[in-house]
């Protein structure tokens, strides 16, 4: 079940044609003035806040399938409507629907995949995903190019249609991995209630998320006004997305003998202090080199995070747990944006650097605090059939994934 989870996802990126063009679509296809591109695609990160919360929920009350089915469905519908859009309403809509739709199968997949990954092997699970993910954005960039050159509308059929081919496998192939609700087991429920822990984890990885934002909304704007080209600042997001390929799965395998804690404080102190070194970048040569710093960091953080927030969960609310992460990054992306242009645009570039450094700080201190597991969950989940382990440590859980994977 991990493996089709996994060749969906695959399927899903690298068919996300749109991505990548969907500015230029608005503008050179449409006719709109970028300012106007960015309203359309700050809609999508809007209806991905709703999504958050929409996918969470329905994962837990209809179930993990049929809220990816219905997700990847939606998401189809609404990328051939925003090809297809002539008017401004129309785009706006199309938009907000892309991103409830998109970002509502993400909850569902991380639940289904704590589901069926035992505890101790969701580390590798959460960092193969995270694989999966940027290679089919380089695959998709890649076709995307070519494409073009058939039309803007060619591009968003094909995005729906990758799209939909993900929904089909998951109907197909992945079956409904929510636990049953026994009589014993809604006996053992606990209730959704404020965990202080997990909030803080969540405040860790809202501030660590708005600061990697910066490597796509002020890093090139300072990279270009530091006099490179935006060519340049290709090169330094081509070595992330090279260092991701080729050095994601070996570092899970090591990462895998260390424990959680200390791993998400060095991870946050790597994209946090790794941003702030950019205070000293000279050449492409110096912000190069300062992008391997970042990249270790996002290549630790990634997979990891996705864990210890799974495991926090008791099962009969992991849904909700994952919609409560997705939200954090989803929240990023719109604070982090803002955030890093508005000190950039005050205080210059030292500015932005400085409270990276400082928000990775914060963030590694959160990270700290916020990774041990409730006893309340760990004692449920005990009732229910389940072993979690403490994410500080990593240990505990069922069999090896090496067992129980085709």
């Amino acid at each position: 079940m991990f493996w089709w989870i996994w060749i969906s996802l695959l399927v899903n990126w690298a068919g996300a044609f749109t991505r990548p063009v969907l500015a230029l679509s608005l503008t050179a296809g449409h006719g709109y003035p970028v300012s106007y591109a960015g309203f359309v695609i700050a809609l999508i990160g809007l209806g991905g806040v709703l999504g958050t919360v929409a996918g969470g929920v329905l994962a837990d009350r209809l179930g993990r399938r049929p809220t990816l089915v219905l997700a990847h469905v939606v998401t189809a519908v609404a990328m051939v409507a925003l090809g297809a859009a002539s008017g401004r309403w129309q785009l706006e809509a199309a938009a907000f629907a892309v991103g409830v739709g998109s970002v509502a199968a993400r909850p569902a997949m991380n639940a289904a995949l704590a589901d069926v990954v035992p505890p101790a092997d969701r580390p590798r699970a959460f960092s193969l995903n995270y694989w999966a993910v940027n290679v089919g954005v380089a695959v998709s960039a890649a076709l995307t190019g070519v494409m073009v050159g058939f039309g803007y509308p060619v591009v968003f059929i094909a995005d729906a249609a990758a799209t939909a081919l993900c929904a089909l496998v998951v109907l197909l192939k992945v079956p409904e991995t929510r636990p049953p609700f026994t009589p014993r087991a809604r006996v053992a429920r606990p209730p959704l209630r404020f965990d202080l822990r997990f909030a803080v984890f969540l405040l860790a990885t809202l501030a660590i998320g708005s600061v990697y934002e910066q490597s796509a909304t002020t890093l090139p704007v300072v990279m270009v006004g530091a006099g490179l080209t935006a060519g340049a600042f290709g090169l330094v997001q081509a070595l992330n997305g090279l260092l991701i390929a080729f050095l994601q799965l070996p570092l899970t395998r090591w990462a895998r003998r260390h424990r959680r804690r200390p791993l998400l404080v060095a991870s946050a102190l790597l994209i946090g202090w790794g941003f702030g070194l950019n205070f000293f970048a000279e050449g492409l040569l110096g912000y190069a080199v300062i992008a391997l710093v970042w990249t270790v960091g996002e290549m630790l953080q990634m997979p990891v995070g996705s864990s210890v927030a799974a495991d926090r969960a008791p099962s009969t609310q992991r849904g909700r747990y994952a919609a409560l992460y997705t939200g954090a990054w989803s929240a990023a992306a719109l604070l982090g944006p803002a955030g890093g242009g508005w000190l950039l645009d005050r205080g210059g570039p030292a500015a932005v650097w400085l409270a990276c450094a400082a928000l990775g700080a914060l963030a590694a201190a959160g990270f700290a605090v916020g990774t041990k597991l409730p006893r309340e969950v760990a004692a449920s989940d005990a009732r229910n059939g389940e072993h979690s382990p403490d994410p500080a440590t990593g240990t505990g859980g069922g069999p090896s994934m090496e067992r129980v994977a085709p």
